[in-house]
């Protein structure tokens, strides 16, 4: 029973938290130029290099990590789709 409470004040706590990051990030980027960056087969480092140098507001998703040691882009959001992955 405690362990149950226990688990259920900390959703209520970590809900209540992250209710007020998301409000914040509302509109953040609001007016601004943005790419969703794709994983694909066609992704060149060379785009992520000018999306850098441009300092073009961006979203990436999964093991878009795996570029990392090529470029030094880096997304301003990373999203999710699969918990392996996360």
């Amino acid at each position: 029973m405690i362990r149950w409470l226990l688990a259920r004040a900390y959703r209520f706590i970590r809900a209540k938290r992250d209710r007020g990051y998301w409000k914040n990030l509302k509109n953040s980027a609001n007016g601004d130029v943005a790419f969703i960056i794709g994983n694909g087969p066609s992704l060149s480092m060379a785009d992520l290099d000018v999306i850098h140098s441009l300092k073009i507001f961006s979203i990436a998703s999964n093991k878009i990590y795996l570029a990392f040691d090529s470029t030094d882009w880096r997304p301003d959001f990373y999203t999710v789709a699969d918990r392996v992955v996360w």
